[in-house]
């Protein structure tokens, strides 16, 4: 009979300046429909990283990994969105709900990206509510609310759009023992209703509740013990989406809620945005305009020795406003956000521009004006420079862009350690 979930020699790796980092080694496993699993390890044995790929918020490296019989890997991107939030709930230890949005406007957050109209999403939001006890604090903001009653919330939000698989994140890592006790009567309760249900804990206490008791070490399982019989699934509770223009207005009426709620409630914080959109353009223009000429300078003492140049950004139109700016031909390659699957600090980006322009990390240099895109430059291998205050961790250190000259970069690489 075909698992509910089963992963087929799951490896997973990041890449490293010293080569790439294996997290996950060889991973199999199968998760029948009602089981109730705890994955177990200690911190950085890799159980979050399987939790993600479980869940379809990562994808591994290489091996196999089915969700009811359908191979992930051969799922587009709209695919895969639609598989993760129809089969998949997501219980996480901070509960992450949206501060400026009352508890059933959390719930209902899932139901919106499927295309759900608001009075069904509404009318469905409050019924979970209800049967999580919290019929009187469904209008209330998450401030306003316990750390019980806000999980209580998030696992409502995870059953919005059914939530065949409950994935929990340390459900009770952030509660007090009686509403830890609380959240997991309610895990208890969804596993009797046919839920599938698997928790990646350090307690003890409450992987003991679990079926079924998974221990990982160093991104291999040391403990898998056989699946248990598969139960009935859980009937699907998702709700019928709006289709053709319906669910256009309302996707756009929805985000337009969406985006003045979050201005109304941030009002300061939309303020000094605003100004620091309006600042930042104007001090790109002006560097532009004043700076051309030294730009040239160096560009052309760079060009003189036979340097490539290359560009690491996470934006996604990165090339497009280079072209805006006339500055393209200035850059052998670009590397993009449409190149990686992690940002800074990560050295993804700074890996995929150094194989852009076809050289090792340790025979580039980077540049930075930031903490976490230092710590990327470092990571990838690469000698780094970092440009303002409070980057002491760099290679060298410059106070601005008017010490970033040729000279100083030659002298830099000149001084590298071998």
């Amino acid at each position: 009979m075909t698992a509910l979930l089963e992963l087929n020699d799951i490896r997973r790796s990041y890449p490293s300046g010293d080569g790439p980092v294996e997290v996950l080694k060889g991973i199999s496993l199968r998760v029948e429909a009602g089981e109730m699993v705890a994955i177990v390890g200690a911190s950085g044995s890799g159980k979050s990283t399987l939790m993600n790929i479980l869940g379809c918020l990562d994808k591994p490296t290489s091996g196999t990994y089915r969700v009811a019989g359908t191979d992930v890997s051969t799922l587009d991107g709209d695919a895969l969105a639609k598989l993760r939030r129809e089969h998949f709930g997501f219980i996480f230890q901070r509960y992450h709900l949206l501060s400026h949005l009352s508890a059933a406007q959390n719930v209902e957050v899932p139901a919106v990206y499927a295309g759900v109209e608001r009075k069904k999403r509404l009318e469905r939001a409050k019924a979970l509510l209800t049967r999580l006890g919290l019929e009187e604090r469904v209008d209330y903001q998450p401030s306003q609310l316990s750390g019980g009653q806000q999980q209580r919330v998030s696992i409502a939000r995870a059953l919005m759009n059914g939530g065949q698989v409950i994935l929990a994140d340390e459900p009770t890592g952030a509660l007090d023992s009686h509403s830890g006790e609380e959240v997991m009567a309610i895990l208890h309760q969804l596993l009797d209703q046919g839920h599938t249900v698997i928790i990646v804990t350090h307690d003890p206490q409450v992987a003991a509740q679990a079926e079924r008791i998974i221990e990982i070490h160093d991104g291999e399982l040391v403990s898998n013990p056989p699946p248990r019989q598969s139960r009935a699934a859980a009937p699907k509770e998702a709700l019928p989406a709006s289709t053709g223009w319906g669910q256009f207005s309302s996707g756009f009426r929805e985000a337009l809620t969406m985006a003045w709620l979050a201005m109304a409630a941030n009002k300061m914080r939309t303020l000094l945005t605003m100004l620091g959109i309006i600042i930042g353009i104007a001090s790109v223009v002006s560097i532009v305009v004043v700076g051309d000429a030294a730009k040239q300078l160096v560009l052309a003492d760079i060009r003189a020795a036979k340097v490539k140049i290359g560009l690491a950004s996470v934006s996604l139109n990165a090339p497009g406003i280079l072209h805006a700016l006339g500055i393209h031909q200035a850059f052998d390659f670009c590397a993009d956000a449409s190149r990686i699957c992690r940002s800074k600090p990560d050295p993804e980006i700074f890996l995929a521009a150094c194989k852009g322009l076809n050289v090792r990390p340790e025979e580039a240099i980077g540049i930075e004006d930031a903490a976490a895109g230092v710590d990327a430059i470092n990571a990838a291998g690469m000698l780094s420079v970092g440009i303002g205050p409070g980057l002491n961790h760099a290679g060298l250190q410059l106070h601005s862009t008017q010490e970033l000259t040729w000279e100083r970069l030659t002298a830099f690489w000149a001084s590298r350690a071998y």
